[in-house]
């Protein structure tokens, strides 16, 4: 096989169908250790339009403030 350059290359790209992506992406985490991880997975969730995080097994909880 050759690599396609140049022109070629272009022509294959200009045909190539759309990409599809799904429409609601979910997070699940299992047994997430620290409370500054459980931060970020929801920071970057939040950042990558994420529908639902759902967080399993034993994880950080905030403080209960009374």
């Amino acid at each position: 096989m050759k690599q396609l350059r140049g022109t070629p290359l272009k022509r294959f790209l200009r045909n190539l169908p759309p990409p599809t992506f799904p429409t609601d992406l979910v997070v699940v985490c299992q047994s997430v250790a620290y409370p500054i991880n459980v931060g970020s997975i929801f920071r970057i969730g939040d950042a990558l339009g994420v529908a639902e995080i759902v967080l399993t097994g034993i994880n950080p909880r905030r403080p209960i403030r009374r």
